[in-house]
């Protein structure tokens, strides 16, 4: 029963990485304008590169940082490029995919509920990948008070994700 409930598992997540990463692909071909300004944006800042300063956006800094942790990793590329859009989706689809597994209960309310949170990819481009970062933000800053009700540490980790949801996107 183990295995299957694992196979069932796999057979989720595959359902939600695979059109992930297809859609991150075909970005591939055509990079949106405002990611490809975030993702060039996060590459030249460093010590003498500021932003704000020498590359002005009226989005927040931590979208900025958090690629540009993500490039220092991976280093810097068309297909890095690709990966940390993919983990720009992931920071949205991850809470989601989390209250799937908690209010759906069977396997084909899941598979639904999966299939319909990668719809919301369809005609969307890569411009849209600072707001699924910051919504992924928002969602994971509610579930903490949802799952064990009002503790200290729940409250403190909510308000962390609230403040940096709100210093991604400035406008």
């Amino acid at each position: 029963q183990k295995i299957n409930l694992l196979n069932k598992n796999i057979i989720l997540l595959l359902i939600l990485i695979i059109p992930i990463l297809f859609w991150c692909l075909q970005e591939l071909t055509n990079l949106g304008t405002d990611f490809g300004l975030y993702y060039s944006g996060s590459y030249f800042l460093s010590e003498d590169y500021a932003l704000y300063k020498d590359h002005f956006d009226h989005k927040g800094p931590f979208y900025y940082f958090f690629i540009k942790i993500i490039g220092n990793f991976l280093g810097w590329g068309i297909l890095q490029s690709i990966i940390t859009l993919f983990l720009s989706l992931m920071i949205f689809f991850i809470p989601v995919i989390f209250i799937i597994y908690k209010y759906c209960k069977t396997f084909y309310s899941k598979i639904s509920m999966i299939l319909i949170s990668v719809s919301i990819l369809f005609s969307q481009s890569s411009n849209s990948s600072i707001a699924f970062f910051q919504e992924g933000l928002l969602i994971g800053s509610l579930i903490p008070l949802f799952t064990n009700k009002y503790k200290l540490e729940n409250i403190i980790f909510s308000n962390i994700l609230f403040s940096l949801a709100l210093f991604t996107r400035i406008d």
